[in-house]
This record gives structure tokens, C-alpha cells and sequence, in this order.
């Protein structure tokens, strides 16, 4: 670390990341003073130049992102560009590849370290016979995220085609944000509900047994997350206000509820941290989810794009 004579700070860091080399941060003789407390960092990480972007098929069609891999392994730029675009859609493709099986890796830890799984870090998805995990089939899974059954799911995905069949293999996208923002803003009973009732995924296969239960929609009063203008608090600071931390929908993976939950006699609140209890709470949960599951699979609300071989495409959740 450096102290020029303008008062900018110069760090030199070491290790560097995987592609810098002699990279550098400059932070103005102001920085130091603007986050000295923390309230103020808290506010500097929640106040990005960049928002997120709702978007549909045909916003999607027109905007999607893109950047070819040796831009996005050897340019900063690049890089900064494609991370903004991840923040601001959830979505980005990488195309011209090289056709390796380690190249997912070199995409990945260009961002950061890769997450260990039950799968490992790293693996193959393809159809193959007699499979004993759906995903290692040709059937349709419908609109789901992956690996809600773990503790800390992970918060971006890779995946890698190096091989495709002539015929079908498209990836379908759909906005879960836009759908939940339209849920809070026409059907907020149905959005309350999402937030509360209790939805256990697990997976149990190979003598390997996950489990986890969270709401659809997880909100905490934190700094970091999507806030709805019309669930801020009175207070200014932006870390005092509801926001949404986490979107969890995966059906092929639910497991199934408690018995009579949602009645009198087993509600949410027993068995999950809830005030969305009653006689037709369970009733009122699922014309919440069939509301819910519409918006998501509604045609224009679906971007459709297959992944040809030498293409990647990364995804948030």
C-alpha cells in the first residue's frame, strides 16, 4: 500500500486473481473518510450505480447479454461489464469456448472460488438410461432452481454445452424478480402468503439425504437485496428497509408438507417462523403458487435460447 502525495491510496495486491497481473486499486483521499463508519458502508454497498433490470421474452430478446471468452478471460473491462450485466439481469452468455471440459472451470474462477456440492465441483448433466436423479434426464423439469435442499444455495450457475442434439435441448428464462414485484403490486395477500409459509425441498438418493425448508419469497431489513417502493419503511436508511434476499422456487424438488399444515390443528407458525396461519392458510397458499407459477410460465414472460456447443450461459440462483 501506497500513500501518494494527492492523498489517493495505491494497493498492490498479492496474490493477485487468476488473469491480473500487477493489478493495482486506487482509492481518492476521500474514500477513507466517506466509509468510517458502519452505516456508511452499509450504504455505499447498498446504493450500486446499477439496478436491477426486470425484463420479458422480448426485453430479453433485444438486451440479452452477451461477450465472447477471450474478452471475458483477459479484459478487466470485459470483465466489469459482464459482472454489471449478471447484477442487472441474473443472465449472461459467454460463446466461442474452447471445446474443454475444464474451460467451465477457468469461467467460473475468473469470479471467484468454484463451490464443492454433492456433485462436486464440477458435472456432466446429460440424459442418460435408467437415471436415478431427474436431472440426469431428457424429461421437461419445468421452470426450477437447483440445490434449494442445501443450506447456502448457490448464488450463480454455469453451464457449459459441449455437446448438442439436433433436435430440442432449448433453455427456457423467465424473470422471477418482475413476477414477484407484479404479485406485491396486484395480489399482496398472495405475496404475504409466499413469504411465510413454510416449503421443505429435499433430495434423498445414493444413500444421500438434503433437506432444507424456506418460503418462496425469503425478505429480511437488510442493506443488501431488492427493495419494493412500496414496502420501504418510514426510516431513510436503506439498510432499515424490507427487501428481498432470496427467491426459492423448484418444484421437482418439494417435498411433502406436514400433515393438515395450514389448519387449526397444524399451522405454519409450529413448524416455521410465521404469522400466515389458520384454517385456509393452506388453501390460500397454493391459489398463491398456482398465481405465481402463471406469471412465471405466461408466453411473454418466457425467453427461450438454446445453448450451442462453445456457449455457456451463467445465471444467478
Amino acid at each position: 500500500m501506497v500513500v501518494q502525495d494527492d492523498g489517493s491510496i495505491h494497493i498492490a495486491w498479492e496474490p493477485d486473481l487468476p488473469g491480473f497481473k500487477d493489478h493495482v486499486s486506487v482509492y481518492d483521499s476521500s474514500f477513507g473518510r466517506r466509509n468510517n463508519s458502519l452505516q456508511a458502508r452499509l450504504k455505499a454497498t447498498s446504493t450500486l450505480p446499477y439496478k436491477y433490470k426486470l425484463w420479458n421474452r422480448n426485453s430479453m430478446t433485444q438486451d440479452q447479454p452477451n461477450v465472447d471468452y477471450d474478452s471475458y478471460m483477459t479484459s478487466p473491462s470485459a470483465l466489469l461489464s459482464c459482472l454489471q450485466q449478471l447484477h442487472l439481469y441474473g443472465l449472461l452468455f459467454i460463446h466461442s469456448i474452447p471445446s474443454s471440459t475444464d474451460a467451465v472451470n477457468r469461467i467460473a474462477e475468473r469470479i471467484g472460488p468454484l463451490k464443492n456440492t454433492l456433485y462436486g465441483s464440477t458435472w456432466d448433466v446429460r440424459s442418460v438410461p435408467s437415471a436415478k436423479n431427474v436431472a440426469y434426464t431428457s424429461s421437461h423439469l419445468g421452470f426450477h432452481m437447483d440445490l434449494l435442499y442445501v443450506d447456502n444455495p448457490p448464488g450463480l450457475q454455469i453451464l457449459h454445452c459441449l455437446e448438442a442434439s439436433t433436435q430440442g435441448g432449448e433453455s427456457l428464462f423467465s424473470d422471477t424478480l418482475r413476477v414477484v414485484l407484479s404479485l406485491a403490486q396486484s395480489r399482496p395477500d398472495h405475496y404475504a402468503i409466499l413469504k411465510k409459509f413454510p416449503v421443505t425441498y429435499k433430495y434423498h438418493n445414493n444413500h444421500e439425504w438434503y433437506q432444507q425448508t424456506r418460503p418462496h419469497i425469503e425478505t429480511s431489513i437488510s442493506h443488501q437485496g431488492y427493495t419494493l417502493p412500496q414496502l420501504k419503511q418510514r426510516s431513510t436508511s436503506p439498510w432499515e428497509r424490507s427487501t428481498i434476499r432470496a427467491i426459492n422456487w423448484s418444484p421437482p424438488f418439494q417435498a411433502p408438507f406436514v400433515d393438515k399444515i395450514g389448519t387449526r390443528g397444524v399451522s405454519p407458525e409450529s413448524t416455521y417462523r410465521s404469522k400466515t396461519r389458520g384454517p385456509d392458510a393452506f388453501q390460500t397458499y397454493i391459489e398463491a403458487i398456482r398465481h405465481f407459477k402463471s406469471k412465471l410460465e405466461v408466453d411473454p414472460a418466457v425467453f427461450e435460447k438454446k445453448l450451442e456447443p462453445g456457449t455457456a450461459g451463467a445465471k444467478g440462483g
